[in-house]
């Protein structure tokens, strides 16, 4: 399990060109989720409580990721991962994204 460490902004429909689809999400608070591993460190990127899932007048889950726009994501990870391990993976993220 990890929890919040940090926020990205990125563009939803360019996360899904670069990682692919990713995992459904809780069906509440989270759509979709993506776990990307470094040797032992875990990070997971997702959406949170930013779909009519969780708001009724939310964008629905399909309008977020087909979106251009710039949005909020959410970094989570767990020990032994340090905040400069997640400020490393959040560049990768940024970087990846918007090549």
């Amino acid at each position: 399990m990890t929890h919040r460490f940090g926020e990205v902004q990125l563009i939803p429909r360019s996360v899904i060109r670069c990682f692919g689809e990713g995992e459904s999400g809780d069906g509440f608070k989270v759509s979709r989720t993506w776990v990307f591993r470094r040797g032992e460190l875990y990070f997971t990127l997702y959406d949170w409580k930013s779909t009519n899932l969780f708001d009724s007048e939310m964008w629905t889950p399909e309008e977020l990721w087909a979106s251009g726009e710039v949005f909020d994501f959410h970094v989570g990870s767990c020990e032994p991962a340090t905040e400069s391990d997640v400020a490393e993976f959040i560049a990768f993220l940024q970087q990846t994204v918007s090549e």
